[in-house]
């Protein structure tokens, strides 16, 4: 089963938000739902985890 950053965002968003309920630090979690964020802007919301790797080679520039 494939994982696509539009289920990854909406999964880093319930971790995300189950901690803040417990007063507990996720210090990646934000860093991953940006990532995930800009591949769903990007029109990737379908595409499978590699996606990840397409955005950072964007952010770095290349």
């Amino acid at each position: 089963m494939t994982v696509c950053p539009r289920l990854g965002l909406r999964d880093v968003g319930l971790a995300l938000s189950a901690a803040h309920q417990r007063d507990m630090a996720l210090p990646t979690g934000s860093l991953v739902r940006d990532a995930l964020r800009e591949a769903v802007a990007a029109g990737w919301s379908e595409r499978d985890w590699a996606t990840l790797a397409e955005v950072a080679r964007r952010r770095a520039g290349r």
